[in-house]
């Protein structure tokens, strides 16, 4: 794999990141509905190099309680964990960043070559 085949899998990955973000955020967006869903985003290696990301529902289970006010009514709260959250987040975040640090050196090699042939 040469240099721009390292960068098509670093942007690949920043991608799922990307994604991965956005699914956090949507997941602290509804944790206080009722009956939400966590989503987590999967990665998985891609035959030509990469990753690819698909979303899944976390598993986890959605806690139950009474209904403030009355005494038979249970409602399904969010199974959204904010503490999760934040730890996914960051690392999320911190794979962003390194694989645009391979890009940026990537990019620097490319350029330093292009000044050698020149």
């Amino acid at each position: 794999m040469g240099i721009i085949g390292a960068m098509n899998v670093s942007l690949s990955g920043m991608q799922v990141e990307t994604r991965r973000m956005s699914v956090i955020a949507n997941n602290v967006a509804n944790m206080n509905t009722e009956g939400f869903r966590a989503s987590r985003v999967v990665s998985s290696e891609v035959s030509t190099g990469g990753v690819s990301a698909s979303v899944q529902d976390s598993g986890a289970p959605n806690p139950q309680m009474l209904r403030p006010g009355t005494s038979r009514e249970i409602v399904e709260l969010s199974n959204t964990d904010l503490a999760t959250e934040v730890v996914n987040q960051r690392l999320a975040l911190a794979a962003f960043q390194a694989n645009a640090a391979v890009i940026k050196t990537a990019d620097e090699m490319l350029g330093t070559a292009v000044n050698i042939r020149a």
